[in-house]
């Protein structure tokens, strides 16, 4: 298995990802639901450098549950490079608990954000198996615009080529 190195990782969730207004909405409303979820959206984004990424928005059926993964394709295998997740179970960072150092572990029903790291791939874990508790966003919407302010995003207009920031005054 190829291991994604943390200067990797960087330079991926840096990587200038263009992004249409409406495929932005589209990613807010839920998609079509099955028996776990009220709906799943995927995206998939071509960067500014040719590396393609996949976006999935997912919406659980209980309040405030839901994850929001920024993906990469590396030798063939999806790695999550990031997780905005909503409310779910306790949540453990295996390495931090074993050292008793750092991030240790996350409540219940905390908003929180898993990101891929070297470390955790090196130990056999998901790369995404770190998580930090975070109040930067609030609902499924807004860790979607979290994510795509936070990661790399930019406004393409549809109709031309004119570049706008993701969030805030547009020229």
């Amino acid at each position: 298995m190829a291991i994604l190195s943390d200067a990797k990782i960087a330079l991926l969730l840096a990587d200038p990802k263009p992004i249409r207004r409406r495929k932005l909405a589209w990613l807010k409303i839920p998609g079509k639901p099955n028996s776990r979820s009220e709906g799943e959206r995927c995206l998939t984004i071509t960067s500014d450098n040719g590396r393609v990424f996949r976006v999935v928005a997912c919406k659980k059926r209980r309040p405030f549950q839901f994850s929001i993964i920024l993906a990469f394709t590396w030798y063939r295998q999806q790695i999550n490079l990031v997780r905005c997740n909503g409310h779910h179970r306790e949540h453990t960072n295996k390495i931090e608990d074993r050292t008793k150092s750092g991030v240790r572990g996350i409540p219940a029903n905390t908003f929180h954000i898993h990101y891929a790291t070297q470390r955790y791939q090196l130990a056999g874990q998901a790369a995404e198996s770190y998580a930090e508790p975070t109040s930067d966003y609030f609902s499924f919407e807004s860790a979607i615009e979290f994510l795509c302010s936070r990661f790399g995003f930019y406004l393409s207009d549809d109709t031309y080529p004119m570049l706008y920031p993701l969030f805030g005054p547009q020229a």
